[in-house]
């Protein structure tokens, strides 16, 4: 009996269709379109649109990469279970490749092996053990780290997105609110209601980690139509008041200017903030774990998700970047004194300017426990070599939550965040998927319902060329203009 006919599980009672979508949008659109419209404003809006375009067509193929390297996983470990020596590619080999069939040692298991199709199953692989699958336990342990590195950092704008939203708008006793971002020094009043708030959202983000993934289904469908709804109050603000000719709020300074066509010397900021908005792919294998009909629906889900973020990205960028003068890292934090255009405030100007304020305070709730979930089931999956669900799994999610609420005690700017996060993510994306993608096809030769042709090995070394080149120029003029 094959692999296929005999190993592979099917889920028939999981997430449809629309709510692998929305697990995968609040992964994606969380913290990272906050920091878009300054982002247009700065480095120019002709780049900017032009970049996120480009990030959102190679966000598509590496999930198309990553769903074809999971369903080979499946099948080259299990061949391993069965005692089949297949041996790891070098870099070399995944580059140049040699002679087909040459990772295998016996020629008798070459038969069963090129029999044996690519499947998925219910069976899940996160990150790390794709990595260490694929290339062994050394690369996978620094695999994990980077990972890390890059979702705690995401955790850590989370926190700051909520707990600065909420001091600036929700007043806490008799005390006013306040801008965080206005104030220069470490210790002042507003860093105390700053941290009241944190202290709040650590509490809740706790109980939802613990609580899991599978029981969040209803919260993070609504969260992803609230998510909708910021962005086009947003864009439909800003546009209103460049049709009317006025600004968002009533001080006279405040007008509107899409900033210049390019300027190169914010190129790192722009790519790395970018990058952070768009990479979902390392939360994948714990959304589609749960997820029913896989053959048809993962690869609707990633086109979808693509297309989603770049026409958010691109709308709200350009709308908010031509109507706000000075966009604040945190686009929502320029609706705090939000008019309407009238020197005096109306009162539904007050509604709109709580709802565009708070809501992505309250929306980062589905980001949080995503992230701090699909953690640490990779540390767990490193230490156990299984998913563990006893008390490990316990300990690490209470670690993962508690260190980026400790770390945003001290940094909260938006945008500072947001390119450090997006150096981990370049790494982890752009560049580490189309890796595992080249090892997973040289060491599994067969042909499967998941293999995505929009990735041929003359393409994919293009662009990790391009990526490199990119990264090693961002990270320049991040040191020279930072």
């Amino acid at each position: 009996m094959s692999l296929k006919e005999s190993e592979v599980g099917t889920t028939s009672q999981g997430f449809s269709f629309w709510t692998g979508y929305f697990f995968v949008i609040n992964v994606s659109v969380g913290a990272g379109f906050l920091n878009i419209p300054a982002v247009f404003q700065k480095t120019g809006w002709a780049f900017s649109a032009g970049f996120i375009l480009v990030t959102a067509l190679l966000s598509y193929v590496m999930g198309s990469q990553l769903i074809e390297v999971m369903s080979r996983v499946q099948v080259i470990s299990q061949l391993q279970e069965r005692g089949m020596q297949i041996q790891k590619p070098t870099f070399k080999q995944v580059f140049w490749r040699a002679k087909d069939g040459e990772l295998i040692d016996h020629d008798d298991e070459l038969i069963e092996h090129e029999e044996s199709t690519p499947f998925i199953s219910d069976k899940r692989y996160d990150m790390t053990e794709l990595v260490r699958i694929l290339f062994g336990n050394k690369l996978s342990y620094t695999y994990l780290f980077l990972m890390a590195g890059y979702m705690q950092g995401a955790q850590v704008a989370y926190v700051s997105v909520f707990a600065s939203s909420f001091a600036s708008n929700v007043p806490i006793g008799n005390l006013s609110t306040c801008d965080i971002y206005s104030t220069d020094s470490f210790y002042n009043d507003c860093r105390w209601k700053y941290w009241i708030y944190l202290s709040i959202y650590a509490c809740l983000m706790m109980y939802l980690t613990l609580k899991g993934i599978k029981e969040q289904k209803w919260v993070q469908t609504f969260l992803t139509f609230m998510r909708f709804g910021i962005i086009l109050t947003i864009c439909i603000t800003c546009l209103a008041a460049l049709l009317a000719d006025k600004r968002i709020d009533k001080d006279a300074s405040n007008n509107g200017d899409i900033g210049p066509v390019y300027d190169w010397r914010y190129t790192g900021h722009a790519v790395f903030t970018v990058t952070f908005a768009f990479v979902y792919h390392l939360n994948f294998p714990s959304i589609i774990e749960f997820v029913k009909d896989r053959q048809k629906s993962l690869p609707k889900i990633i086109m979808l998700a693509s297309t989603t973020c770049f026409l958010l990205y691109v709308f709200v960028g350009l709308s908010a970047a031509s109507a706000i003068g000075s966009v604040e890292s945190e686009v929502t934090l320029s609706y705090r004194d939000y008019s309407g255009g009238f020197s005096t405030r109306p009162w539904w100007s007050y509604g709109i300017s709580f709802i565009i304020v708070l809501f992505p305070a309250i929306d980062v709730f589905s980001c949080f426990p995503l992230m701090a979930i699909s953690i640490s089931d990779n540390l767990t999956t490193m230490c156990y070599g299984v998913c563990y669900k006893g008390k490990g799994l316990t300990m690490f999610r209470v670690i993962v939550v508690c260190l980026p609420v400790a770390i945003a005690f001290f940094e909260y700017n938006l945008g500072v965040i947001s390119t450090v996060v997006g150096v981990f993510g370049f790494i982890l994306g752009p560049l580490g998927i189309p890796m595992l993608h080249l090892a997973s096809r040289e060491m599994l030769k067969t042909k499967g319902p998941y293999d995505t042709k929009l990735a041929p090995k003359s393409l994919v070394l293009g662009y990790l060329v391009f990526y490199i080149l990119l990264i090693i120029f961002s990270l320049v003029l991040l040191g020279i203009y930072s």
